[in-house]
């Protein structure tokens, strides 16, 4: 018996980190061969903390003078939740099937009123 063959599953374009570091932060007119190297390690220990395609999706308003700006409170904060934001998968919503009607109605009595008692 032959066995199946394994589907291929076609892999997403490697990710190019130079892009992304000029995208994000400004380039310098000299020594861009040691700003890259700088860069780069920086980038590293941001991959430590969030998977490098959330990284890719990132887009700020205006470049940064280093990738370490990344590291404040603040802006590490907002990193985080714009990461759990991406993480985020809404709940599938359950499907209620009704099925044939069982048993009978309960129907409540009315208590009588001062008025029905009036009458």
């Amino acid at each position: 018996m032959a066995r199946p063959k394994k589907i291929k599953v076609p892999k997403p374009p490697p990710i190019n980190k130079r892009s992304l570091v000029e995208r994000l932060v400004e380039k310098p007119s000299q020594d861009i061969k040691f700003w890259l190297i700088k860069e780069y390690s920086i980038l590293q220990k941001l991959e430590d903390l969030f998977p490098l395609p959330f990284l890719n999706q990132l887009k700020y308003s205006k470049k940064f003078d280093s990738l370490a700006v990344l590291f404040c409170d603040n802006l590490m904060r907002e990193l985080k939740n714009k990461y759990r934001a991406y993480l985020y998968v809404p709940p599938k919503k359950e499907e209620i099937l009704l099925g044939e009607k069982s048993g009978i109605d309960y129907k409540l009595q009315k208590q009588p009123t001062l008025r029905d008692l009036l009458k």
